[in-house]
């Protein structure tokens, strides 16, 4: 059974945390314009589930997760109430929070095939990683041609996607219109997961 993340971005406004996640149209609704929050990211990612909340790949450098927030925007605590007893390990970041961390490496493990680590090892090693070689790599497998690995990569490699999708978007949105200044404290992720 696999494990998802649920994750939706929120700007402090006035006096409160607002719901900035894109607006999707519920396909299966009778109603076309009913609008739902959309879920900013959609990878499957278990070293980046670790790093952010130590889900299913804990992470020394990561976070550790720190519940729902108390005050929150009524459309993602609504999505959230919704999923009932399913979502666990719910928590919440600033922009500021993440930026602290995201730099240095994170662990990756697992099996692959030799060639393929044969590769990887031939490019660590000549000072030019070709870090993409790291994947597609396995947990289980009954193949005898794969082997046993284990790997530090950097940080903005293995989370790229997390950047381009959630960093960028949320650096998107540091402006403060009263103080006319950019704020990583006044936008935030809220997440949570389900299995």
């Amino acid at each position: 059974m696999g494990c998802d993340m649920h994750l939706y971005v929120e700007k402090w406004i006035g006096n409160r945390w607002i719901s900035i996640s894109p607006l999707e149209y519920e396909y299966m609704s009778d109603n076309y314009t009913k609008r739902r929050l959309e879920n900013v990211y959609n990878g499957r990612d278990y070293e980046l589930f670790g790093w952010l909340a130590q889900v299913r790949c804990p992470q020394g450098n990561g976070f550790n997760p720190i519940g729902f927030p108390k005050s929150c925007s009524k459309k993602v605590k609504e999505l959230f109430e919704s999923w009932g007893v399913d979502a666990h390990t719910p928590s919440y970041l600033t922009l500021k929070d993440i930026n602290t961390k995201f730099k240095g490496k994170i662990h990756i493990s697992g099996l692959m095939n030799k060639v393929q680590w044969s590769k990887l090892e031939k490019s660590i090693k000549s000072k030019k990683p070709n870090w993409d070689l790291v994947y597609p790599y396995c947990q289980r497998t009954n193949q005898k041609n794969y082997v046993s690995f284990k790997i530090d990569v950097p940080i903005e490699w293995a989370f790229k996607y997390f950047n381009k999708d959630v960093i960028g978007f949320m650096e998107g949105h540091t402006w403060v219109k009263e103080t006319k200044k950019h704020d990583e404290d006044t936008v935030r992720i809220v997440f949570w997961f389900d299995n």
